[in-house]
C-alpha cells in the first residue's frame, strides 16, 4: 500500500458533516443540528447553581432514532480550561436559558455557551469528538461510526 492510499483512507474516516458520522444502520439513527423548535421545547429559566464551565464554538445536536421516542439533545463545543480549550460533549441537555446563554444537563451541570459554531462548516475536531463519545458510550459500532479513541 502506498502512502497516498493510506493518507486517503485516513481522510475518508474523518466526517465532513454531522450527517456523515453515522455510516451504517442509517434507517435507525440520524444526527441533526437542534433547531429553534427543539430549543423552544427546552426553554426555561435556569438558576445557575452548578456551573461547570464555558463552551465556545458550540452547537446542539439531536439523535433521532426509531428505537425511542426521546430525541436526546447534547451540546458539543470547546470547554475553556486553564490550559486552553478542549473538545467537550455534554450529557443530555434538559433546559436552555436563552437570556443567560446557559444550558442545564441531565446530570445537573450548567454550562454557559459563549459562542456558537457555524454549522455550515462544523469543525472536524468536534465531529471526531462525537465519534469518540459514541464509542465511549457503546453505541458507535452499531452505527458504523468511525472509531476514535483518545
Amino acid at each position: 500500500m502506498n502512502s497516498s492510499n493510506l493518507i486517503q483512507q485516513a481522510q475518508d474516516l474523518i466526517p465532513e458533516s454531522l450527517d456523515e458520522i453515522v455510516r451504517i444502520n442509517r434507517d435507525l439513527l440520524k444526527l441533526e443540528y437542534a433547531n429553534s423548535e427543539d430549543l423552544s421545547r427546552l426553554a426555561t429559566r435556569i438558576q445557575n447553581t452548578n456551573f461547570k464551565g464555558t463552551l465556545v464554538e458550540a452547537f446542539l445536536y439531536k439523535r433521532l432514532t426509531k428505537l425511542s421516542e426521546v430525541e436526546p439533545i447534547c451540546a458539543v463545543g470547546y470547554l475553556i480550561t486553564e490550559s486552553g480549550k478542549v473538545a467537550f460533549h455534554t450529557s443530555r441537555v434538559v433546559g436552555v436559558d436563552n437570556d443567560q446563554k446557559i444550558i442545564v444537563t441531565a446530570s445537573g451541570s450548567h454550562y454557559m455557551i459563549s459562542s456558537f459554531a457555524d454549522t455550515r462548516q462544523t469543525d472536524s475536531t468536534l465531529l471526531l469528538h462525537i465519534c469518540h463519545v459514541a464509542h465511549r458510550d457503546g453505541w458507535g459500532t452499531h452505527f458504523g461510526i468511525p472509531e476514535i479513541y483518545y
